[in-house]
């Protein structure tokens, strides 16, 4: 069965072959455009231990290469970081494409639907077809293991010789942008084959990346009834096994069924989906969505889902003729504990409205709202469906932008918002905590002197039942450039002045310079370097140093 991966994109291969026609070499010419970045970070603190290494190096890029009406777009990275757990990085991919032909290899990533395969990135190869109406897809590669990282006052950080992460799947699919049908099928494994993973090594966290299984079956469509109206959705349904060294609960009759599934008692079945239907009215959009994610649900090749909820919201946007105002928004109805495996059920209104004013052409207005619920998951150790961490959030906020001048050359930007997290769990775990947040700046520009000048204040705020933290301060930066623009200085300072109820907690100071010289077009160096000084009395204070000296070179012909 794993070999069916392999089979399949070697099968796609003479397509691809044959869709390169060599008599469009000629026609096209030959090009490339990207960059190529190369930096060193340090690093030095005092006061308390480092934050990361005292040295680190990168070289990453990106770029196109085009020949004969074909694309070959490529990125790599290499890094560097000596962190703790003494983990290099580095990753190289490319995405050559010729018409409705797209073929993937390296670090990639790529998507089926959210719920399914969503833009995870991988080690492996993906082709994408799309030849009239038809759409085809399909994968194999290896997967991060999220959980291959432990960080804990115990142990320190360190990587865990883990499983390696298997996966492929196909799409195929009929239609177009405006009208299509996509099914698909992923199927994802940890290989206990792995070198390097002892099972019998003494450690507490061994016991939470136990190999795991995972079968996904999905569908995307998208239907315009009328030219103006469109029903929309995505359904899928995930069997997840938890742990595949437990014993088989397949019976005798269809134990041929293991070679496409492990099925035992950790294995768990899920379903999630949403559907609406949107229309649009001249520059109005009105639509319904009704969505439902049961609890459990998870895969191995999509991040981490808000499961256990089912809501339905309407949607509204419209905007004026001119633009001078925008209005987007929906408001709805969301519970969670659909089978009752909780002890509190929590049912809410949930919404989000963005409105944008132009009153006089000089000043924009901005206003935002939502109030959603999170998850927050994630981690080494498997919690309980009751004891899981869920939070309100609202967010409430206010954007200001006012251009003063025939020539543009002043203008005052001032934000105020609120955000207001409340713990949803049924065991309370975590103060709500109540944050308020006010900044205003003044930005000059001397045209004649080549020089910018933008001073500013900054207010905030945090609310927790018993006790109340606030920080107070403001900053200046300052850039100018040289030399027929070929130097560009800036320099940055931040003062903020910290207090815990009617107790004042020291201050901090933030200052930064940047130096940014491109003796050609296609060239620049950049040096940066930014110190911090945390005067505090209930946490130790500290003074630290970070730099970087980077060079970018772009690429093009």
């Amino acid at each position: 069965m794993r070999s069916l991966p392999v089979l399949f994109i070697l099968a796609l291969l003479p397509f691809i072959a044959l869709s390169q026609n060599i008599e469009e070499i000629g026609k096209h010419p030959v090009g490339l455009a990207g960059s190529i970045r190369l930096a060193t970070d340090f690093y030095d603190v005092n006061g308390i231990d480092p934050r990361r290494s005292p040295s680190s190096w990168q070289l990453s890029g990106n770029a196109s290469f085009q020949l004969a009406g074909i694309s070959f777009p490529f990125s790599f990275s290499f890094r560097d970081q000596q962190l703790s757990y003494g983990a290099s990085f580095n990753q190289f991919g490319i995405s050559p494409y010729y018409k409705w032909i797209t073929v993937h290899a390296g670090w990639r990533s790529m998507t089926f639907s959210p719920y399914t395969l969503a833009g995870r990135t991988f080690l492996g190869g993906g082709v994408e077809l799309s030849p009239g109406k038809f759409r085809l897809s399909g994968f194999y590669g290896k997967f991060k293991n999220l959980l291959a990282v432990q960080d804990s006052v115990v142990y320190g950080a360190s990587t865990i010789p883990i499983y390696d992460r298997i996966a492929y799947g196909g799409k195929i699919g009929f239609g177009s942008d405006q009208s299509y049908l996509d099914l698909m099928v992923i199927k994802a494994w940890d290989d206990t084959n792995t070198p390097g993973v002892d099972e019998d090594q003494p450690n507490p966290y061994y016991y939470a990346y136990e190999p795991k299984e995972n079968v996904i079956v999905g569908s995307s469509f998208k239907i315009r009834i009328i030219k103006k109206i469109d029903l929309y959705g995505n359904v899928a349904a995930s069997g997840y096994t938890e742990n595949t060294n437990l014993e088989s609960l397949y019976t005798p009759d269809i134990d041929h069924l293991e070679n496409v599934y492990t099925l035992n008692a950790s294995s768990r079945f899920a379903l999630a989906g949403d559907a609406g239907l949107r229309i649009r009215i001249k520059r109005n959009t009105i639509g319904l969505q009704y969505k439902r994610v049961e609890p459990f649900y998870s895969t191995l090749t999509t991040d981490y889902f808000y499961n256990d909820i089912e809501n339905i919201t309407a949607q509204f946007s419209t905007a004026s003729r001119k633009g001078q105002f925008r209005f987007s928004g929906n408001l709805g109805f969301e519970h969670n504990n659909l089978y009752d495996h909780q002890s509190v059920t929590s049912t809410r209104v949930i919404g989000s409205a963005n409105v944008t004013l132009m009153p006089i052409d000089p000043l924009v207005l901005s206003l935002r709202y939502s109030n959603y619920t999170q998850n927050s998951e994630s981690g080494l150790q498997v919690i309980n469906d009751t004891l899981r961490l869920a939070t309100t959030s609202a967010n409430f906020g206010l954007t200001a932008n006012y251009t003063i001048g025939t020539s543009r050359d002043k203008s005052i930007a001032f934000y105020g918002g609120r955000t207001t997290i409340t713990d949803n769990s049924p065991v309370e775990r975590l103060d709500n905590l109540t944050t308020d947040m006010i900044s205003a700046s003044y930005t000059q520009m001397f045209t004649d002197l080549e020089l910018r000048v933008s001073p500013s204040i900054n207010y905030n705020s945090y609310h927790y039942p018993s006790s109340r933290q606030e920080r107070i301060g403001g900053g200046l930066t300052v850039s100018k450039t040289f030399f027929e623009k070929k130097v560009n200085l800036s320099l940055g300072s931040n003062y903020s002045r910290n207090d815990i109820d009617q107790f004042k907690n020291g201050y901090s100071i933030s200052s930064r310079v940047g130096i940014g010289y491109t003796p050609y077009k296609s060239g620049t160096f950049n040096v940066s370097l930014q110190h911090i000084s945390n005067q505090t009395i209930i946490e130790d204070a500290f003074s630290e140093i970070r730099g970087r000296i980077q060079y970018t070179q772009k690429l093009g012909f």
